[in-house]
């Protein structure tokens, strides 16, 4: 296996990654704040275009690969830094970890947060943050299981009330 920086060229082969872990949310947490899950067309297409926007705002795609066969990959990119913590002017975000279900197991996403910690260094910058749905606890206890990463936040979701709670 191979990890290598993937161009903006490179996005429609993650779609079979990507549906993977779409349809792994959907396993462990069917609706998000309510909301039900986007079908997979649909998703893709949403998805796509937002990888295009962050690798033209700076961002970068790794892709982990066999016999030149994307198994995995990451998207990050790059935000500003938190006014109220010392972590830098820039931090990275990584958006999308993913990892075909056949391969998972085996790795390919440590190596590529490895990689990604690499490059991010590279840039100078010195804290990443990365999330997961509630109930993917496979990826929350890989990010756990890293000794630099800690829980550092709770989200809560949910539909926009006109009016005021009583």
């Amino acid at each position: 296996m191979e990890i290598t920086r993937l161009g903006a060229e490179r996005i429609p082969e993650l779609e079979p990654v990507f549906l993977a872990l779409h349809e792994h949310h959907g396993e462990v947490s069917p609706t998000l704040g309510g909301r039900e899950q986007r079908s997979p067309d649909e998703a893709w297409a949403f998805r796509r275009r937002r990888y295009e926007t962050w690798l033209a705002e700076g961002g970068a795609l790794w892709g982990a690969e066999r016999e030149r066969a994307i198994v995995g990959y990451a998207s990050v990119q790059l935000a500003s830094g938190y006014a109220g913590w010392r972590t830098g002017d820039r931090i990275g975000v990584v958006e999308t970890l993913s990892v075909l279900p056949t391969e998972r197991g085996r790795g390919i996403g440590s190596a590529l947060l490895d990689r990604v910690e690499r490059e991010l260094a590279d840039l100078g910058v010195d804290y990443m943050l990365i999330g997961a749905v509630a109930g993917n606890e496979d990826a929350q206890r890989l990010y756990e299981r890293r000794a630099n990463l800690e829980r550092v936040g709770v989200n809560f979701g949910g539909p926009v009330r006109a009016e005021p709670q009583k």
